[in-house]
């Protein structure tokens, strides 16, 4: 992940974290973590949508494709389940990182509507070598192990 966070640095052109003071209040910060303490619907994405503007990245650190949030932006709607809220703000470097769980499909689904209003984000939208990946496949065979669980059950009733 430091690997991915100095190449997305060099990338923006800025240090992430160093020679900045610590901060008790983290009003003068140059971080914020928007943390959820719920079932994952605290409405997080929102929140980090509308103070993105302020940042230099927006990273995704655990977790799969969620609930999601939709964000209305120069008239087009966008909804977002896996993908950072950040890929919208041109300043911003997104990033999905290794405790992330991808869908694969879903991820190309949610890029679609980006690519389709002009929204240039392929130098600024890092997964992380270490993410783990959802394919296709992964989703038939655990399809076919739920519905064999079912009948087993079925038929030991």
């Amino acid at each position: 992940m430091a690997e991915l966070l100095k190449k997305a640095a060099a990338t923006i052109g800025t240090t992430i974290g160093l020679g900045s003071k610590s901060c008790l209040n983290g009003m003068a910060s140059k971080f914020a973590v928007v943390l959820g303490a719920q079932w994952g619907d605290e409405g997080k994405g929102k929140l980090v949508d509308i103070i993105c503007p302020g940042y230099n990245i927006c990273a995704r650190f655990n977790g799969g494709a969620n609930a999601g949030h939709t964000v209305v932006a120069e008239g087009a709607e966008y909804k977002f389940h896996l993908l950072p809220s950040g890929m919208l703000h041109r300043g911003c470097m997104n990033i999905i990182g290794n405790g992330c769980v991808v869908d694969i499909e879903g991820m190309f689904e949610e890029m679609g509507p980006l690519k389709e209003n002009g929204v240039e984000f392929d130098d600024r939208f890092f997964v992380s070598d270490r993410a783990q990946m959802v394919t296709k496949g992964l989703r038939l065979a655990d399809t076919k192990f739920e519905e064999d669980k079912a009948n087993k059950k079925s038929t030991l009733s």
